[in-house]
């Protein structure tokens, strides 16, 4: 038998490289939303985005988009006005939109930019807004969402919630993924960096209505800490324990508090946060955004992939309110009286209750996330 001789070709083995790594960039683009076809140009379809990029001979690419807007969104926060009427929500990925009736009709506000926003808080009337970018900056409004200015003063962070007092002069907003604490008490102009609470993993902070009192929580297995002096100094509280926080809520006056966990249960405090209840009528779950009015009596949570419920006596009774259905809930709003509610799907729609979450409305103006 002749011997075959394996002969090395430096073009066909540059050919294989070549190919492979045209084909890896196909795979890896292609889950980030990109779609390919035969051509020599690039480019990118989109109304409010564009820019070109050739990546490899012989390919066109373009990035794929769900009416103008580039995917994935998903709804990331909500709030709303003393009365209700008054509300704003941002979208990961997405716009601010916000609404004056309610919640049945919806206006996006392209001002501030097309922008990971993670967290958003609305004055007791709801002209003023604060929110929050995820590795970006905070966002302010004085004529309730129409207009935007960037407050760069507190720098570009891994941003995860922000809250505002009554008359919208005061902010408080938290950084994720080992952060601290900033205040701001000129209405977002000016931010100062409260390090002695620590650099932590906060996942949500909440504030009185005259921004004296403040409570953060701890999402990756973590402590509540509570302040008195508007976040100059913080008292981490013990007796709720270490656990994976996901959302706090304090009433007007600062002195009850309730805070939800991840797969446990909602405890709450009627002294600022020196001592907790665990209320485990509601069940442990997935519990992932609370809110409460403004005297305290009437609270609101919801549950990742899960249900609304709600509460009228402080939190020791909780009502499963089915009728707005099983739902990746994100975050939910409520009155100051706790009549009225706004929830928010992840991939879903916004929904409002005139009733206490008795009934829920799908409002489907505003669009449905996750797109």
């Amino acid at each position: 038998m002749k011997k075959k001789t394996f002969i090395f070709n430096p073009a066909r083995f540059f050919n294989f490289l070549r190919l492979f790594f045209v084909s890896s960039i196909v795979v890896s683009l292609g889950f980030m939303g990109y779609t390919v076809s035969p051509g020599w140009s690039s480019s990118r379809s989109s109304s409010s985005l564009s820019s070109s990029s050739s990546v490899g001979s012989n390919f066109n690419w373009s990035k794929k988009y769900v009416n103008g807007k580039m995917s994935p969104q998903y709804w990331q926060s909500i709030t709303m006005s003393s009365d209700d009427t008054k509300l704003a929500a941002c979208v990961y990925g997405g716009y601010i939109y916000t609404s004056t009736d309610g919640g049945i009709t919806w206006t996006e506000q392209t001002s501030a930019g097309y922008r990971r926003w993670i967290s958003i808080a609305m004055s007791s009337d709801g002209t003023k807004l604060a929110a929050c970018v995820y590795s970006g900056y905070i966002y302010t409004s004085m004529d309730g969402g129409i207009t935007w200015t960037e407050q760069t003063s507190a720098g570009s962070r891994e941003w995860q919630s922000i809250a505002m007092s009554s008359d919208g002069t005061k902010l408080a907003a938290c950084v994720q993924y080992v952060g601290y604490i900033y205040t701001s008490t000129d209405g977002g102009n000016n931010w100062t960096e409260r390090t002695n609470a620590g650099s932590r993993h906060w996942w949500s902070i909440a504030m009185s209505s005259d921004g004296t009192k403040l409570a953060a929580c701890v999402q990756y297995v973590g402590y509540i800490y509570t302040s008195t002096d508007g976040g100059s100094s913080w008292t981490e509280q013990t007796p709720a324990k270490s656990r994976r926080w996901t959302s706090i809520a304090m009433s007007s006056d600062g002195t009850k508090l309730a805070a939800c966990v991840y797969n446990g249960y909602i405890y709450t405090s009627t002294d600022g946060g020196a001592n907790w209840t665990e209320q485990t009528s509601a069940g442990s779950r997935s519990w992932w955004s609370i809110a409460m009015s403004s005297d305290g009596t009437k609270l609101a949570a919801c549950a990742w992939d899960g249900h609304i419920y709600t509460s009228t006596d402080g939190g020791t009774n909780w009502t499963e309110q089915t009728s707005a259905g099983k739902s990746r809930w994100q975050s939910i709003t409520m009155s100051s009286d706790g009549t009225k509610l706004a929830a928010c799907v992840y991939d879903g729609y916004i929904y409002t209750s005139t009733d206490g979450g008795s009934s829920w409305t799908e409002q489907t103006s505003a669009g449905s996330r996750e797109w």
